[in-house]
């Protein structure tokens, strides 16, 4: 049984990290809107709540790693400060990757619905948040002055990031109950056949 929680574990995570990875790619790379906000925040939010903080935490640790390596970052904010790039990337979304695994933990009794919104609308707020006490550590010569970095950062990308959470919040709970059903009818079918060996 063990066995068969841990194989779910790993290969739930594997399809989470795949979509990570494609959603990073249009995020980073095939940015047609003008606007750089995070796809990829969906499938934390998903990883926290189905597989707990350490899941959510490895998603987002997956992401920033992606961010690294896009071509924005490489060209604007690794030659300011390629620690603070790195350190930046990785615990702006690991980070929310965490608190928003212990958001649902606290609320899922209580209200499923409630949890995942809550679950969903941490991580831009613990991303952004984040993101923007790195920029005025290491790379506000990038932005010239706080007026831009709060105008273009909090009012643009953290407007679309909270308002993709809002919208995809009811997909992230159906995704979440139905994975989650599945998983307890596998459970149920592996004790039966279990009980009957």
């Amino acid at each position: 049984m063990k066995n068969k929680k841990k194989i779910m574990f790993v290969a739930g995570n594997g399809i989470l990290i795949a979509l990570t990875i494609e959603l990073s790619f249009l995020t980073n790379y095939a940015d047609v809107t003008g606007v750089n906000f995070n796809l990829a925040l969906v499938t934390i939010v998903i990883a926290a709540c189905l597989y707990g903080p350490v899941s959510g935490l490895i998603m987002g640790l997956v992401n920033g790693a992606l961010t690294i390596i896009a071509p924005a970052t490489i060209a604007f904010f690794i030659p300011e400060s390629l620690f603070g790039t790195i350190l930046v990337c990785l615990l702006k979304t690991g980070i929310a990757g965490l608190v928003s695994g212990f958001v649902y933990k606290a609320f899922k009794n209580k209200n499923v619905i409630v949890a995942s919104l809550l679950a969903g609308l941490v991580v831009p707020f613990v991303n952004t948040g984040l993101f923007v006490l790195g920029t005025f550590i290491w790379f506000m010569n990038i932005y010239k002055s706080a007026e831009v970095v709060l105008t273009s950062v909090i009012t643009i990308n953290f407007a679309v990031e909270v308002g993709l959470s809002l919208v995809l919040s009811p997909a992230v709970y159906r995704i979440i109950t139905v994975i989650k059903k599945r998983m307890e009818e596998n459970e149920d079918q592996s004790e039966i056949k279990d009980s009957t060996i």
